[in-house]
């Protein structure tokens, strides 16, 4: 006969933890809805040979991770999102795409994925184990994109690239190589524009061509002529060839002409911003974008970076050493993370 209560045995506290962590994962783990695959393609404009290039790498079966790399408005969401759309349409495989930055905290990404890829999760067990009987039983193409959000998830997606089997792959897209032995990472360039005095082919630059497709949307009678086409080859060389600034600077063209838009842009360039509602807040304004690498960057770092912005056409590593003082480690860094580019020898 019992007086009082009964304390439980630890076997039982142990369970109780395991069952009530395993039902807060479960509820947390509220599938993050594909981005429409449809909606992305009508917009994209571009980027065959990139896209060619790609493909071939994610069809390679020694290659298990497959890294694009850029500076942020380059365009690498945009282009994982119609490779993969590609991959689904040719292969009929299962597509399963994961936004890191919207990870939840008390959410490990292994438990993300297999929320997103409708696996229960033990109670008590190798969730790993779990997902590599999953994914050896349907050939699926796993996608994270904006893995420098949380760069520290790199050695769960090698982990998640050994044991998706033969039959799967893994695509991510960073601002950073993840350095991994199982990765190769291919950094995605700007877009091309003409020179000042090739108009006449100026349709034929990705660049233009995304420029006049955007403008559309905000005008829809938007028809330039060849005139127009040399200003809009020169305002998408002013910026660079980066896609989203591209954009960006399309809304300007309800309220300014041409000319004006291009003075506006060679003036303050990170000024452009977006409107559009359904843009992310980091992403609207040219600047966000700018300041976020940037305040990730420790002071040494920045030091480095404003010192090699003394050289107007490029440079090689000897001149950033002896001219810079920027040691080659930081050099290397830099590229890797697409903050400077390297030219193909």
């Amino acid at each position: 006969e019992c007086s009082g209560p009964v304390e439980p045995l630890p076997e039982t506290v142990r369970l109780a933890e395991q069952l009530r962590h395993a039902a807060a994962q479960t509820e947390a783990a509220e599938p993050v809805p594909l981005p429409d695959l449809d909606a992305v393609n009508a917009t994209f404009t571009g980027r065959h040979a990139e896209l060619e290039q790609l493909g071939s790498l994610l069809n390679d079966a020694v290659q298990r991770v497959v890294t694009v790399t850029a500076p942020a408005g380059t365009g690498k969401t945009a282009i994982a999102i119609q490779l993969a759309r590609r991959w689904r349409t040719e292969t009929g495989g299962r597509l399963v795409f994961i936004e890191v930055e919207h990870c939840p905290a008390e959410l490990s990404l292994p438990a993300f994925a297999a929320a997103e890829l409708d696996v229960r999760l033990p109670v008590d067990g190798d969730v790993f184990d779990l997902l590599a009987a999953e994914l050896s039983r349907r050939h699926t193409l796993l996608v994270f994109d904006g893995v420098e959000a949380k760069p520290e998830t790199g050695a769960v997606i090698s982990k998640l690239a050994e044991i998706s089997g033969a039959s799967s792959r893994v695509l991510v897209t960073s601002r950073d190589s993840l350095n991994l032995y199982n990765e190769i990472a291919w950094a995605l360039p700007p877009m091309d524009w003409p020179a000042a005095d090739d108009t006449a082919r100026a349709l034929e630059f990705d660049s233009v061509r995304l420029f006049c497709h955007a403008a559309r949307r905000s005008l829809p009678g938007f028809d330039p002529g060849t005139r127009s086409l040399g200003l809009i080859g020169r305002r998408c060389g002013a910026l660079g060839g980066v896609p989203l600034a591209i954009v960006r600077a399309t809304s300007l063209a309800r309220i300014m002409s041409l000319e004006a838009i291009l003075r506006n842009v060679e003036a303050d360039p990170l000024a452009l911003q977006s409107q559009e509602f359904e843009v992310e807040q980091r992403h609207r304004r040219l600047h966000n974008v700018v300041v976020t690498t940037w305040v990730n960057m420790d002071p040494s770092e920045q030091n480095s970076l404003r010192q090699l912005s003394v050289f107007q056409g490029g440079f090689d590593a000897e001149a950033a050493r002896d001219v810079a003082r920027t040691g080659l480690h930081n050099v290397l860094s830099f590229v890797n993370r697409s903050l400077i580019r390297s030219r193909s020898r």
